[in-house]
């Protein structure tokens, strides 16, 4: 029985050893393995989602971006269409400006013209009142040079307080023609 025993401990050794060789060099490495692959599967995994849903995003940006040009693109047509009209808008309220301008210096050129020549008829009156011709047509010379040959002209100098009152008035003007344009009104 001693051989029977010593056979039946040594298989049960080699039995064992071979178990706890194929446990340690076999299975654990193989094992190890698998998880390794496992997880580098996974990682391989999420890598691809996280590409497909980088490649969604931005393919909606790229469309965001599309309909973001293209609604800039009407809102640019758009903006120059009413800027073009809002330019038209303005030249005119400007030329309109500059035209009631020169309209008030021409007739305030010309009441200054009018009543030069009032001043002028009623200094020669006086001096035709005169009965001495000698004297009432000196008198009447000297009213000329004084007066002098009054010609009306819409460009002549006006006295300071009427021309700063007409200049401040095509100034109001434009800065009300500056104003609509920049509202976008009249």
């Amino acid at each position: 029985m001693d051989t029977f025993i010593k056979l039946a401990v040594l298989i049960g050794a080699l039995l064992g050893g071979g178990a706890l060789f194929y446990h340690y060099v076999i299975y654990l490495p193989d094992a190890d393995r698998q998880k390794a692959a496992q997880a580098a599967e996974e990682q391989r995994q999420k890598d691809i989602r996280a590409a497909e849903e980088r490649q969604r995003q931005e393919q909606r940006a790229e469309q965001r971006n599309a309909q973001r040009e293209w609604r800039g693109e009407i809102q640019k047509e758009e903006a120059a269409r009413w800027g073009s009209m809002r330019q038209q808008q303005y030249d005119l309220c400007m030329a309109s400006a500059r035209k009631s301008y020169e309209v008030n210096w021409n007739a305030a050129c010309q009441n200054i013209t009018n009543r030069r020549q009032q001043v002028l008829f009623q200094c020669i009156e006086a001096a035709r009142a005169i009965h001495d011709n000698a004297q009432s047509r000196a008198r009447e010379s000297d009213c000329h040079a004084r007066f002098g040959n009054i010609v009306h002209s819409p460009r002549c100098a006006l006295p300071r307080a009427n021309a700063e009152s007409i200049n401040r008035f095509l100034r109001d003007h434009q800065e009300r023609c500056l104003a609509q344009a920049r509202l976008g009104l009249q």
